[in-house]
């Protein structure tokens, strides 16, 4: 087939697809200018999340194979659907309405979805075959969005232009024409099943992830099983987040190995894991919460945090368990009724107000934040006209405080002289606004005394302030100003050859009568915080 025949069925392919789903095109089109102008279009994040699960749902079975009056009614509550969920997230002012809403808005993705990987038959075949269309629309997403940045990149370096790649033209323009191919391949691209299965996906689903999962199931089981007899135990990751991640990754492996006669068995034996999981999962993370309540620990097992209800977690692991323990015995493999499971799970977890989402954000409301200030388009608004805020100070200054004339050691210090060396003293000032929480005190402190020395960094994260109780004697080291000048420095001189360079004095040291001090490191980001460190040398008493 030469490149003439290739681009004429490509062309017909797309035509097709127009023809067959014009909805889904004109959503594409809405998803590309959504991304042109996303700088113009208040909260077009979650609009294009709406608009990408969209074109997900005109492709599948149940809007393809609907007649004509169907199709009109469908695409109607579609656009009513998006409309009102963009409007209630620009318009309203109320904190609870808009959580139900975003809730209701993921609960629309999940369902889309799930709509799109539910074929009329060969339930098993097609979630292979779908699951890969998605992966190459994926693909050609990424290849353009690539081929754009690294076209302009040459063309950049070329002509020396010093165009801005982040959040310019270029950005939109690679994102947007990636969103509309990856769209229109979607929806047109054709998958081939005279080869059903390649030999790389034989020899990882039949020849050896059958043969080595089940066994991994075991170890699995044990290793959650352990936490049920030492819920005190160390290595608690597996029980965290990564939980539901090997739990999915286990579910599609079995879904591919069922495409094979061969190994029906083990996939069973892995859905008797899988049921048997879910429930030692509760009673694990049942223990190790009270463990963690009696020793103050703060992990909390799977995606509920501590001091959330851990009903919504137990709910989502007992409808994986009674489904893979129904696969197990009835169905003998696993069906479309997978969709039903996590349909019911979608529910547990952003269904509108009981929801978890909704549920443990509600109880989390102080009555101060129940009504917003600004709804999301005047917030955008405001943005929009506000003057961009100046770039924020951060300063990171190293200085010499070791002086051996020996390579491989790094301090000789001489005593003669003091009486005391404190060495690696280090201060913290919290510049941000927000309390420190009571359950994470500051851990750097910002003053230290030691006999009759206060050292100090003050509230501005500038100043080093040293006060002698014995005499009264206050000495204060504008640490900020030298550093400051330092960058200042640095940042001019940058491109300029080493010879060039204004010749600058890599030790910073401090001395009076009583003391002398070596600044060693100085860090200053505005609005967060500062921290110095230094060694101080006290003198003997004249």
């Amino acid at each position: 087939m030469n490149a003439k025949t290739k681009i004429q069925e490509l062309a017909l392919n797309i035509k097709t697809a127009a023809l067959t789903s014009p909805g889904a095109f004109v959503l594409i089109a809405l998803l590309g200018l959504n991304q042109l102008f996303y700088a113009h279009i208040p909260c077009a994040i979650d609009l294009n999340i709406v608009f990408a699960f969209s074109i997900v749902f005109t492709a599948s079975d149940f809007v393809k194979n609907a007649g004509k009056k169907q199709k009109i009614i469908i695409y109607s509550l579609l656009t009513l659907c998006i409309a009102a969920f963009y409007t209630l997230e620009l318009f309203t002012y109320s904190e609870k309405l808009f959580r139900a809403n975003s809730s209701l808005m993921i609960l629309y993705c999940w369902i889309a979805a799930i709509v799109f990987f539910s074929p009329k038959q060969n339930y098993i075949i097609e979630f292979k075959l779908r699951f890969i269309h998605i992966l190459v629309s994926f693909l050609f997403f990424a290849a353009l969005y690539a081929a754009v940045f690294i076209s302009v990149f040459f063309v950049n370096a070329i002509f020396n232009l010093d165009l801005d790649f982040v959040d310019s033209v270029i950005f939109r323009i690679a994102n947007s024409s990636a969103s509309v191919t990856a769209g229109i391949v979607f929806m047109s691209y054709k998958t081939k099943t005279e080869r059903l299965h390649s030999k790389l996906f034989t020899l990882m689903f039949r020849d050896i992830l059958s043969l080595l999962l089940p066994v991994l199931c075991v170890l699995g089981l044990i290793y959650v099983a352990k936490f049920i007899i030492f819920p005190e135990s160390g290595d608690d990751e597996g029980l965290g987040g990564w939980y539901y991640v090997i739990f999915a990754a286990l579910i599609l492996c079995v879904l591919m190995m069922h495409n094979f006669d061969s190994t029906r068995l083990r996939a069973r034996l892995i859905s008797c894991a899988l049921a048997l999981a879910p429930l030692l999962f509760i009673a694990a993370a049942l223990r190790v919460r009270q463990a963690d309540i009696d020793t103050n620990r703060w992990f909390s097992p799977g995606f509920t945090k501590k001091d959330q209800s851990f009903v919504h977690e137990i709910i989502v692991n007992a409808v994986l368990s009674l489904f893979f323990i129904y696969t197990v015995f009835r169905d003998k493999k696993i069906t479309i009724k997978l969709n039903a499971a996590i349909a019911a799970i979608a529910l547990v977890l952003f269904f509108p107000v009981i929801g978890y989402d909704n549920y443990n954000a509600y109880k989390n409301l102080e009555p101060g934040f129940l009504i917003k200030t600004r709804n999301e388009l005047e917030y955008f608004l405001y943005a929009k006209r506000a003057s961009p805020s100046p770039r924020k100070i951060s300063l990171y200054q190293t200085y010499t405080s070791s002086f051996s004339p020996f390579e491989n050691v790094d301090y000789i210090i001489d005593t003669t002289g003091y009486t005391d060396i404190l060495l690696g003293v280090t201060l913290r000032a919290e510049l941000n606004s927000k309390p420190q929480e009571p359950t994470k005190p500051q851990k750097t402190p910002f003053e230290i005394t030691y006999k009759d020395y206060s050292f100090r960094i003050g509230d501005d994260g500038k100043v080093l302030y040293i006060l002698n109780a014995a005499t009264g004697e206050q000495s204060a080291i504008d640490v900020y100003e030298r550093a400051k000048a330092d960058d200042d420095r640095e940042r001019a001189e940058e491109n300029l050859d080493e010879d060039k360079k204004t010749p600058a004095d890599s030790v910073f040291v401090f001395e009076n009568a009583d003391i002398k001090m070596y600044i060693i490191r100085y860090t200053y980001y505005e609005d967060d915080y500062a921290r110095i460190e230094f060694n101080a040398y006290i003198k003997n008493a004249i």
